[in-house]
């Protein structure tokens, strides 16, 4: 006999059974109010730190409602299977199921379980020690919000001078976030660290941010005045006596609050997409840097670098579950990307360079 499976909705009264959840705080984002509640005063506490810049009023009516519980792991019965990695990442990470009415997601490394229904998130285990995992799903139900109201999802930074902005694109380890660090020196916002979303809906192409702060490496720290700071004086020490190579392949990071390390006017959400630059140089170039405009639709291989696949915790509203894996389409960004300049960087990596580049653009 088949086994009957349970509902999402059944299992969110079976394991908030007896909790308490009376806190709440709201965070704007964009257009997208997302209410976060929970049984840890502690936690939102922490949550609310971190999302200074973007909150609003408790009681604001919100597009999304995640609740989080501080609480051992419960165990549901369920059999889950791993979510597959993206290129070039091994080990297992996330595993999943999909249900008659929604997903349910569970953490390998820490236990932390998810269940995703139409109408509430909610997410549970120890959050108090992973309280960045109940940020990242918070601001990935903003991503999804989005893409549900035809955004396009890039793994992208992007700054803005005076509203026009430009994102940035890499492959991984790229300088995406360290670029974008330098334009915070010459005066530019904040608009996103490492996901960007981009529409050409309205009168002219957008682009919207995520309330991240960069969690970036040593080479970006020693390479940047503004973050000194981040650094205790006995590991800048130690740090600057490695080369450059070992200092960039180094897998230590550090938080980079934007609005304590620039001022929290600094850091906005909202912008014109006037171009997009993809980085596609490298620390091993003799050649110096250089940018060129080029046909994005004639570049497969750049593309490639732009498009990002929401991962486990997207799905689409009013398809039929359970929905599976989304995958990224191009056409959904080459029909925003044709419309703006796009700029490839080559030769050696230079971030100076790319930062009069890019801020001369976007200042004229």
């Amino acid at each position: 006999m088949k086994k009957k499976m349970p509902t999402i909705a059944a299992l969110q009264a079976r394991v908030g059974a007896g909790q308490n959840v009376g806190a709440r705080i709201a965070i704007a984002c964009g257009g997208c109010t997302v209410a976060l509640s929970s049984n840890s005063g502690q936690l939102l506490d922490g949550i609310e730190d971190y999302f200074r810049v973007f909150l609003v009023a408790p009681d604001t009516p919100a597009d999304i409602h995640v609740v989080a519980l501080q609480m051992p792991e419960p165990e549901l019965g369920l059999e889950y299977l791993d979510w597959p990695r993206e290129a070039g990442k091994s080990g297992r990470k996330d595993s999943y199921i999909d249900l008659v009415d929604g997903r349910a997601l569970r953490k390998v490394k820490t236990g932390m379980q998810y269940l995703i229904g139409a109408r509430e998130k909610m997410i549970f285990g120890d959050c108090l020690a992973y309280d960045n995992q109940v940020i990242n799903f918070a601001i990935a139900e903003q991503i999804g919000w989005h893409m549900n109201r035809g955004w396009a999802l890039c793994h992208a930074a992007a700054v803005a001078a005076q509203g026009r902005g430009m994102a940035i694109s890499a492959f991984s380890g790229g300088g995406k976030s360290t670029l974008a660090l330098h334009l915070m020196n010459r005066g530019l916002d904040f608009v996103s660290n490492d996901r960007t979303l981009i529409s050409a809906t309205g009168a002219v192409p957008s682009m919207h941010g995520v309330p991240k702060h960069p969690r970036i490496n040593p080479g970006t720290i020693l390479n940047n005045h503004a973050l000194r700071g981040l650094l205790t004086d006995a590991d800048a020490e130690r740090l600057a006596g490695l080369s450059k190579n070992a200092l960039w392949a180094l897998e230590e990071k550090y938080d980079a609050r934007i609005d304590i390390l620039f001022g929290p006017e600094r850091f906005r959400l909202d912008a014109m997409l006037s171009a997009m630059m993809i980085l596609n140089w490298s620390h091993a170039s003799s050649e110096a840097a250089a940018f060129h405009e080029i046909d994005i639709a004639a570049r497969p291989d750049l593309l490639a670098a732009v498009m990002k696949a929401p991962g486990p915790f997207f799905e689409p509203e009013g398809a039929a579950v359970p929905t599976g894996i989304v995958h990224p389409e191009a056409a959904d960004y080459i029909s925003v990307l044709s419309k703006i300049p796009v700029f490839e960087a080559t030769g050696r990596v230079d971030f100076d360079a790319a930062s009069v580049f890019v801020a001369d653009f976007l200042e004229r």
